[in-house]
């Protein structure tokens, strides 16, 4: 079981996996900050004063789909160096990495959400 663990967790402890994600997961929550930062009022698509009822209606399916993917990018950048060496950054995993990814895999899903393949959400 120690061995399917280790493999599982591409060699990291538990622990440092758990504090990656959630070092992820302030990245997403800094992503969606920015998001709502970023939202036009005058926009058609967006009541003028800032609604969270309309928010979790229009994101919901993209922040669950956010949720999920993030502990999956954490492991896959963890298990593959050569991914971070490949995007100029060091060989190793650490918070800072991790909170890109977060902030990354929450740009992810917004693109998804951009082209329809996240049903319910709206742009």
């Amino acid at each position: 079981m120690k061995e399917f663990l280790n493999l599982i967790l591409a060699g990291a402890t538990p622990i440092e996996m758990a504090t990656y994600i959630l070092f992820a997961y302030f990245g997403l929550v800094a992503n969606l900050y920015v998001d709502i930062k970023k939202r036009k009022p005058k926009s058609p698509n967006s009541p003028y004063h800032f609604s969270w009822v309309y928010w979790w209606a229009d994101n919901r399916n993209r922040l669950l789909v956010s949720v999920a993917l993030i502990p999956l990018f954490v492991v896959i950048c963890n298990a593959g160096g050569f991914i971070l060496t490949f995007l100029g950054l060091p060989d190793v995993m650490n918070i800072a990495v991790a909170f890109g990814i977060g902030m990354a895999g929450d740009g992810f899903t917004i693109i998804l959400k951009i082209k329809g393949k996240i049903k319910g959400c709206k742009i």
